[in-house]
């Protein structure tokens, strides 16, 4: 039984184009779990740590009464959205990592 020439083409470019897609996703899965996507975690940690202590500096201020209730509350909001803004930051530029290797 002879194959034709065009389809075994075929065939093979779409094994290569599945087998190099399929690659790229296990290399993206393994740099967000292993490589850069670490660098991002520790990040996010070293900011919800600032956070933290941010908090904890206000609750303190309270309690010396150097500052009122509302003034408290709403540093703590203005804290968590700039610990959002920040992550969210973090969070755009892994994707946009991932999506890089993805489409090499």
């Amino acid at each position: 039984m002879l194959v034709d020439e065009d389809a075994a083409a075929t065939v093979r470019e779409t094994v290569d184009a599945v087998y190099r897609a399929d690659s790229r996703r296990v290399l993206a899965t393994l740099i967000r779990l292993l490589g850069d996507f670490e660098i991002a975690e520790e990040h996010r940690t070293a900011i919800r740590n600032i956070r933290r202590d941010e908090n904890d500096k206000l609750k303190k201020m309270l309690k010396d009464k150097s500052i009122s209730e509302d003034s408290e509350r709403d540093g703590l909001e203005q804290i968590q959205k700039l610990t959002d803004t920040f992550i969210s930051k973090i969070d755009e530029l892994s994707k946009s990592k991932e999506h890089e290797i993805m489409s090499v």
